[in-house]
């Protein structure tokens, strides 16, 4: 739902830079561009904040599997104990 609101206000912005006319004081254009930056960086927090949450949960899900599923989806348990313990942060490693 925060992502939504955060592309909304970006799409805003977009949409009043668009709406300006040619002769638009320099100003209120950077005060503009400011604002845009401003509302990409929170989209890029919020993606981020949505793969580290994406990752904690599959490494919950993997850690929370016995032997018998692993085995049965091609991955070895020492794997998935070594994956399961790293943090939230980093990437995903190969579990074959």
């Amino acid at each position: 739902m925060f992502t939504f609101a955060v592309l909304y206000v970006f799409v805003c912005l977009v949409g009043e830079v668009q709406a300006q006319n040619a002769q638009t004081n320099f100003d209120d254009l950077g005060k503009l561009m400011l604002g845009g930056f401003a509302a990409a960086i929170i989209v890029a927090l919020a993606f981020t904040f949505v793969l580290w949450h994406q990752r904690r949960e599959m490494r919950r899900s993997l850690a929370q599997m016995d032997a018998r599923s692993l085995r049965d989806a091609g991955i070895s348990p020492a794997a998935a104990a070594y994956e399961s313990g790293k943090p939230f942060w980093t990437e995903m490693g190969p579990l074959r």
